[in-house]
């Protein structure tokens, strides 16, 4: 889907970034989200802005960053790091069940699993579906080929209309001592064929992809809520992209 967050910040041109808006804490080790992160308003007792604090020392250390220097001169990366309250298997379904994308991620039109190449039953299977992308007076379709493994997604969508190439990889680990929490990690490295597109998206790719990660974490809270709090196994038949 990370492509769908991409073409819609190039079509975004002439809109202005939304004023005020408060970016979440990314990739702090002690990020608040929902109750589960540091105290903040300066952690005095009795404060209403005080939040249970999770200690640093018992979280794990974030990936590497990513290389400063890109080999592709256009190649443009995003990677954002995000502490939320539900257990790794919950949002990895989500992020897999590439069938309901069109059901809640921003523009996302149509989603179809159009192939499923392998599936070893243990949680590995590859496959390519087809997602539908509408923005404004954007509406594009591509093809991503989707690997899947225990805590891990990645998406390649290959050379089209749009891109030259598109890589995203989602990872999901516990938080040691808390069990119903996760390290969500979101990485994306693309190059358009078109110049211009590459350089509106440096001006609002950060602000759609941050909608678009959000909508995964509000939608695994959804389906944990039906399920009655549970983090729930995988669906069959789909894949993030």
């Amino acid at each position: 889907m990370a492509a769908a967050s991409v073409a819609a910040a190039a079509a975004a041109a002439g809109r202005a970034a939304r004023p005020g808006a408060v970016a979440p804490a990314w990739s702090s080790g002690v990020a608040a989200v929902r109750g589960v992160g540091a105290c903040r308003g300066g952690g005095r007792r009795g404060s209403p802005h005080r939040r249970r604090a999770v200690a640093v020392g018992v979280l794990p250390p974030p990936p590497p960053a990513a290389p400063a220097v890109a080999a592709n001169p256009n190649e443009r990366r995003h990677y954002e790091r995000r502490l939320v309250p539900l257990p790794p298997a919950a949002i990895q379904a989500v992020v897999a069940d590439v069938a309901s994308y069109a059901e809640f991620a921003p523009w996302c039109t149509a989603s179809t699993v159009t192939a499923v190449h392998a599936d070893d039953g243990a949680g590995h299977r590859s496959l390519s579906a087809m997602l539908g992308i509408g923005f404004r007076l954007l509406s594009e379709t591509y093809t991503s080929e989707v690997t899947i493994s225990p805590g891990r997604v990645r998406a390649d969508v290959p050379r089209g209309a749009l891109f030259e190439y598109l890589v995203n990889e989602w990872t999901f680990a516990p938080v040691p001592r808390s069990p119903g929490a996760s390290w969500v990690s979101f990485e994306v490295r693309f190059a358009f064929r078109n110049p211009l597109y590459q350089r509106v998206t440096d001006l609002f790719f950060d602000e759609v992809v941050r909608k678009m990660v959000a909508a995964f974490e509000h939608r695994a809270a959804t389906v944990a809520r039906q399920r009655g709090g549970g983090g729930g196994g995988e669906r069959r038949g789909g894949g993030g992209a």
